[in-house]
């Protein structure tokens, strides 16, 4: 943990003993960090300079994203410098080596991005920042401007908020309208939100599942396959979690009746 002044100041000793703030939105990292704190490494010339570590395998547009984001706050804080630095090669094992490496190293980032499901053994070792503090200072951005959902997602069991959310992965339904059609069904948007249920999506996908020479194998499944995807959502929208907390869990909730309807649903799939 970053030690602070009685006035709420964030003060640095050597560079080792900087705590790195987890940030999960770039326009939200330039402002809040780096306004509201002196973080990072201040030249002669009184320059800051933060140094900002991103995911290699978020491709060209999102950096492309970060670095205009980068032009925009440095234009309006010219005595700031943001260095942007990313893994050395795509996948989660590359990203987590490189910041162990940095940590280990006494050099690590101001700033990062960070599933949720990465950060707690972070959190449990005060590596990562509160940034409740920071927060609190700003007069022009607050955790309202968030989904609760995802602020109770980086939000740690005593209160400290260890990151700002950046983006959230909502699943959809996409269809072909013509194999609908064929297969005599009504689309989802015809039946509308109350009459795309469970139940008429599986009715679906198992009408649209076709063994087109009638040798067994399945020529055209009706609904993709990568159910990965589904399960976690399918829990949620039965009611359930499979933790009894999102965030530190003390206890699985496997057990419970919407965790196993919602799981029962992805293996009807």
């Amino acid at each position: 943990m970053l030690p602070c002044g009685s006035d709420g100041s964030v003060r640095y000793g050597r560079r080792s003993r900087r705590a790195a703030a987890v940030l999960w939105l770039v326009t939200m990292l330039v402002v809040t960090v780096m306004a509201g704190s002196s973080a990072g490494i201040r030249a002669a010339s009184g320059k800051v300079t933060i140094v900002h570590y991103g995911y290699y395998w978020h491709g060209e547009a999102w950096r492309g994203f970060v670095d205009w984001a980068v032009k925009e706050f440095e234009e309006t804080h010219p005595n700031i410098d943001i260095q942007v630095v990313v893994a050395g090669g795509p996948g989660q094992g590359a990203y987590d080596q490189k910041f162990l490496s940095m940590l280990a190293g006494g050099s690590p980032p101001d700033v990062l991005e960070m599933n949720a499901n990465q950060a707690q053994s972070f959190v449990e070792e005060n590596v990562l920042l509160d940034l409740r503090l920071l927060m609190d200072k700003e007069k022009e951005i607050s955790w309202d401007l968030f989904s609760p959902i995802t602020v109770k997602m980086v939000t740690w069991t005593d209160g400290r908020i260890w990151g700002v959310p950046m983006d959230a992965y909502p699943l959809f339904v996409a269809f072909n309208q013509n194999l609908f059609e064929a297969a005599g069904l009504q689309t989802p948007v015809d039946l509308g939100p109350k009459g795309w249920t469970w139940d008429t999506m599986l009715t679906a996908a198992r009408r649209l599942t076709v063994d087109a020479n009638g040798d067994g194998v399945v020529d055209r499944y009706g609904l993709d396959g990568r159910l990965w995807a589904w399960w976690g959502a399918a829990v949620h929208q039965a009611g359930g979690d499979l933790y009894d907390r999102p965030v530190n869990p003390t206890r699985a909730t496997y057990n419970r009746p919407e965790v196993i309807r919602g799981l029962k649903f992805v293996q009807d799939l």
